[in-house]
């Protein structure tokens, strides 16, 4: 291979280059001492967190091609999505520190970031994939790697529950996929994305309507749709916090990339776009009315991922490129906003030795950390969709696509849902500002922490009202590969 062509693999070759440092440092540096061990968990730290930020720089280069006998493409769709992936590693990175606080063991902590960085990419696969053996391959690549992160933790909590019902759910559900590919390969003959999309167009049989949505299950277990959602709450409550926020943030931009390649194989049937509606809905309802009763934190932000998902599947039922870069636009900004949650996550729950943060924790945040209550306010009022965030614009764009394809009762629906979103989004916030703290000492907090959450605040608040910085680069990608 050339090095034209070994320079479109540049991002996927700086993430295996840090897993095989990641992996250097689990056999060479630690040892039996526990000042070794502390030592291999301090640079495994500093070299998932720097090899994902060069990853994420490599990813910016702009790049175009097909690799491996035209089985992997890239261009402007891909490496977008690796940038928001790495991007996405680099936050999980940094706050998984709190490995070092006991949420997992020292020994652990390389082999975590490690995972953590073969998640990602496997998730990066996902982007470029033309063919179903290579999606499927990046699809439990990264699913894998996801369940053992959860197992990984050690802290007071039901992890071994919560990690043994997302295997056991998410290996189900791959094989329920598996099935659905072996279909549209029967019926088309070949395994080509492009191939089959072609042949489920000219013949939009019932049979291919249910492979097609066969083949979804498995990435809309990891959008954590309704009903593939029961794994969400248990992994969120009780996994570790930088874990819980590559899973909750980071692998749903991977999924909405992989659903967009998924989606392009049902381009011609109709019915497939009706049904994701249902989804939609049923998604949206279910969780925002469980969320309404949630008392701990990261359960309810496991519920209203789930509420977000069926959001972002409006933008996909369109079939064109403004409904589809639309999902993208909101991907990355739930990306953003997720962070910022759970980089109050981290900072409050510092030192618990419980996996679980009740709400009432961020009792008073304002009188004991005024920026970190202010990092909650943007984060909790951009997933609520209130403007100027990206969150408002978000669903402002997902919200158009959607009546542009003559779906108002779903705006509608939509529009109900995120009034109900919003109130329990205000009860977090009235812990935060408004409720009373027995103890009002300032919060310690790391020298970053706080410094970190208000630079991507600001982010959050420029993309939402420069849009136009990004949409033209999505709207070329997305064309791409429809």
């Amino acid at each position: 291979m050339d090095w034209g062509l070994a320079s479109l693999f540049l991002p996927e070759l700086a993430l295996l280059g840090t897993a095989l440092g990641l992996f250097v440092v689990t056999t060479t540096v630690g040892g039996g001492e526990s000042a070794d061990l502390r030592r291999a968990g301090a640079m495994a730290d500093r070299v998932a967190f720097f090899g994902a930020v060069f990853a994420a720089l490599l990813a910016l280069v702009p790049a175009e091609g097909q690799l491996f006998f035209e089985s992997y493409a890239v261009g402007g769709f891909s490496q977008s999505v690796k940038l928001l992936l790495c991007l996405g590693l680099a936050g999980s990175a940094w706050l998984s520190r709190g490995a070092a606080r006991g949420q997992v063991s020292v020994r652990d902590r390389p082999e975590f970031h490690l995972f953590l960085t073969l998640a990602t990419f496997g998730m990066a696969m996902l982007t470029s994939a033309t063919e179903l053996v290579g999606f499927y391959v990046g699809l439990e690549l990264s699913a894998y790697c996801l369940y053992l992160l959860v197992a990984m933790t050690r802290r007071e909590g039901d992890h071994a529950e919560a990690a043994l019902k997302y295997f056991i759910q998410g290996a189900t559900l791959s094989a329920v996929a598996l099935f659905g590919m072996s279909i549209l390969y029967g019926l088309s003959g070949t395994t080509s994305i492009a191939g089959i999309g072609a042949a489920v167009t000219a013949e939009p049989t019932t049979l291919a309507l249910a492979a097609v949505l066969l083949s979804l299950v498995g990435v809309l277990f990891k959008l954590a749709v309704f009903p593939f959602h029961f794994w969400a709450p248990d992994v969120y409550e009780v996994a570790n916090d930088g874990a819980a926020s590559f899973i909750a943030a980071a692998s749903k931009v991977g999924a909405i990339a992989a659903l967009l390649r998924l989606l392009t194989l049902g381009l011609g049937h109709d019915g497939l776009f009706w049904i994701l509606g249902g989804l939609a809905v049923a998604s949206m309802t279910y969780g925002n009315l469980a969320a309404l009763v949630q008392k701990d934190l990261k359960r309810l932000l496991a519920y209203s991922g789930v509420a977000q998902a069926g959001y972002l599947l409006m933008g996909l039922m369109g079939r064109d490129e403004a409904a589809w870069s639309a999902a993208i636009y909101y991907g990355a900004a739930y990306l953003g906003l997720l962070l910022l949650c759970f980089i109050v996550v981290v900072e409050v729950g510092r030192g618990r030795e419980d996996a679980r943060l009740p709400i009432s924790a961020v009792n008073g945040l304002y009188k004991k950390s005024p920026m970190l209550a202010m990092v909650l306010l943007v984060g909790l009022l951009g997933l609520a969709g209130v403007p100027p965030t990206a969150g408002f614009t978000g669903k402002w764009l997902l919200f158009k696509a959607a009546l542009d394809g003559g779906a108002f009762w779903l705006i509608l629906v939509a529009g109900i849902n995120n009034t109900i979103a919003i109130y329990y989004y205000l009860i977090v916030l009235k812990a935060a500002y408004v409720d009373d703290v027995e103890d009002p000492t300032p919060l310690q907090t790391s020298p970053l922490g706080p410094k970190l959450g208000v630079a991507i605040s600001l982010a959050i608040v420029l993309f939402g009202v420069f849009p136009q910085w990004v949409m033209p680069r999505l709207l070329d990608a997305v064309a791409a590969i429809l």
